[in-house]
């Protein structure tokens, strides 16, 4: 995966089982049969999550959004195809501590 630093919204990359999520990314296509996800440190889920192509309505909670892959997020089963979305910390996370 090309660095954080290098990715802008609209690029498309592939991540898989022990990548470290830079920018903010939109499942596209999966690779594996299941993907799963700990992103414990932005939504406090304590166990992996099953992420999917399925959109979701943009106000949506956090934990409803499974075809979202988040900053800071670690792909623990599965590989999968995204665009990133967002680049920046502030994007998601901004906006939900602001619903706080």
């Amino acid at each position: 995966m090309a660095k954080k630093e290098d990715l802008v919204p609209g690029n498309i990359v592939e991540i898989g089982v022990g990548d470290k999520v830079p920018p903010y990314l939109h499942v596209v296509a999966l690779i594996s049969s299941t993907l799963r996800v700990e992103q414990d440190s932005l939504a406090g889920e304590r166990e992996a999550v099953s992420k999917t192509t399925k959109r979701v309505e943009e106000n949506s909670d956090i934990q409803e959004k499974r075809c979202m892959v988040f900053a800071g997020s670690t792909f623990v089963n599965g590989n999968c195809i995204c665009l990133v979305t967002y680049t920046s910390i502030s994007a998601e996370t901004g906006r939900e501590l602001s619903q706080i």
